[in-house]
């Protein structure tokens, strides 16, 4: 029989108020000295959960995947794969997890969710995500209007080594051998061999889209009058160090028989593919101006972004992305951004469907209306940040979504919100 300890410090009340109506106040917060958020959290929020795990999910491990009876002896039938991929997580960093938490509450018109983590010591898990907080200069590029934006701190030298160790954790020597295979591919296809693409590479990706109005498709069989589905606009952006991942692009292009325009535009080196593809609705163009290399799905996209990046009118100035973003912080390693006009766009996309259907627009719209968001939705934006001990993670989103548990608490017909705040150690100390 296991003996599971759990030492733990936990306040639930009801209150009038909270993420429903009024804010908390002094006297609903629950202090929890033994259990310092190091201010990651808000412990006056709607929601606040603070665990410290210590070791004891490294120490409990052997027994979850044996029956919980012993840490010896084989792996419970079935488990195997489970248990390998803990290891993993393990190795990774897991075992260095120390404490974790979790907190909602409101901010105006928005609900801020607030979830960290921190380690003892470094893992390789942290280098993987990057460094320092810093401003995001990609955010430069995306033009005013962007109806998405992501963008991550990824070391990708790190992340190769840790899909190595997971290969041995895992003891997966087929899986290895495939994923080095690849890896010697690239220089085959490219010229340039994985470290010197790696040395160019500068830790961080960003995707960003939007839709262009003057260019509209209207699928068959649609009413001749439809107004048509505007078309997305795409681009993918590598920071990098050198020009070696747009040559090495180009190259591994080339070799397929792809031939480009080439041009420059002030730093920005160009090139545009000479053959556009899905019925001229894709042609890839590159771009490189000594901080980012840049793919867009069309020329007339790259010029935006070109003109964008010289002329200010960027995301970073959208009133939309500022009320939502402003929730949050300026620096972080990681940002997602979703446009309060996106809504919007499905609406006009299924009022499309609807016409080509025989429906009346007016269904698309009022399923739209009861979806979560709905009319309302504000957008959404979430921040990681990391710091000297792990990371957390910031979310803003209007209005509530009936499926956080906030808004499935407090129900309706109640009227009255719910404010569960609680501290937790863990000790898990197997025994008979």
């Amino acid at each position: 029989m296991i003996r599971k300890t759990l030492m733990t410090a936990a306040t639930v009340w009801l209150a009038w108020g909270g993420l429903a109506g009024a804010p908390a106040t002094a006297q609903t917060q629950a202090p929890y000295e033994d259990l310092p958020d190091g201010g990651r959290l808000d412990q006056a929020g709607t929601v606040y959960i603070n665990i410290k795990t210590g070791d004891a999910l490294a120490r409990m491990a052997p027994y979850w995947f044996r029956g919980m009876q012993t840490s010896d002896g084989p792996v419970a039938p079935g488990m195997e794969g489970l248990e390998k991929l803990y290891q993993a997580f393990l190795t990774a960093g897991g075992r260095e997890l120390d404490q974790t938490g979790f907190s909602l509450s409101r901010k105006g018109e928005y609900a801020i969710a607030k979830t960290y983590a921190t380690f003892r010591g470094d893992t390789s898990w942290r280098k993987a995500l990057g460094e320092r907080p810093h401003v995001f200069s990609s955010l430069l590029y995306a033009p005013k209007g962007t109806l998405f934006f992501f963008s991550q701190d990824m070391d990708l030298k790190t992340v190769v080594a840790l899909l190595r160790e997971f290969f041995v954790a895992t003891k997966n020597s087929e899986g290895s051998k495939q994923f080095e295979d690849f890896l010697n591919s690239i220089k085959t296809d490219t010229d340039y061999s994985v470290e010197a693409l790696l040395e160019s590479y500068n830790g961080e990706i960003c995707f960003f889209g939007d839709v262009d109005p003057e260019n509209r498709i209207t699928p068959a069989g649609s009413p001749p009058d439809a107004e048509g589905i505007a078309m997305p606009r795409l681009a993918l952006m590598i920071k990098a160090r050198s020009d070696v991942l747009f040559t090495a692009l180009k190259a591994e292009a080339a070799k397929k028989g792809t031939q480009f325009e080439e041009k420059t535009s002030g730093p920005f080196q160009i090139a545009i593919d000479a053959q556009p593809v899905a019925g001229g609705l894709l042609r890839m163009t590159m771009a490189y101006d000594k901080n980012y290399l840049i793919l867009a799905s069309s020329p007339e996209f790259m010029d935006t972004i070109i003109a964008t990046k010289s002329d200010y009118s960027n995301l970073g100035n959208d009133l939309d992305f500022l009320r939502v973003r402003g929730k949050l912080a300026v620096s972080g390693n990681a940002l997602s951004y979703l446009s309060p006009n996106l809504p919007n766009l499905a609406v006009s996309a299924g009022a499309l469907v609807a016409q080509k259907f025989g429906l009346p627009p007016s269904m698309i719209q009022g399923m739209m209306a009861q979806a979560p968001g709905g009319d309302a939705f504000g957008g959404y934006a979430s921040m990681r940040i990391n710091d000297d001990k792990g990371f957390q993670i910031l979310r803003a989103f209007q209005p509530m979504d009936p499926s956080d548990l906030p808004a499935l608490i407090q129900g309706a017909s109640i009227g009255m919100s719910f404010n569960a705040s609680m501290g937790m150690t863990m000790d898990a100390t197997p025994g008979q």
